[in-house]
């Protein structure tokens, strides 16, 4: 069972969810920003081929930013998910991704994806 990690954002503890899909994702009662582990955004996609693409392929117009990864600690950067109009911070070493609250509600409205949780 893997740690519970602080917010990259607001360096406070985040809650795991069980999702609908059964897959534990973290959430921060702060920002609402969400931690998932890398491969588990796919899940919650109903035509996977544009995330296998980014699997394969990773970000586009990557920034440099100064967060660290809640789970390994190594350094993170900002870009687009290929073929999606919303952006995420990826971790260079583990690949988990944080989506801000902003970028959740994007997601969330988009036809490709099912609710990431309740």
């Amino acid at each position: 069972m893997p740690k519970q990690i602080k917010c990259p954002k607001c360096s406070i503890p985040m809650e795991e969810i069980l999702t609908k899909k059964g897959i534990l994702i973290d959430i921060c009662s702060q920002c609402k920003g969400a931690w998932l582990d890398r491969g588990e955004l796919i899940f919650f996609a109903k035509d996977r081929k544009p995330l296998r693409d980014y699997e394969k392929n990773g970000l586009e117009k990557i920034q440099k930013i100064n967060d660290q990864c809640p789970r390994c600690a190594s350094k993170m950067q900002s870009g687009h998910i290929p073929s999606y109009s919303f952006q995420v911070e990826e971790c260079l070493s583990c690949r988990g991704i944080f989506i801000d609250a902003y970028e959740l509600k994007k997601i969330q409205g988009l036809k490709n994806f099912q609710k990431l949780w309740k």
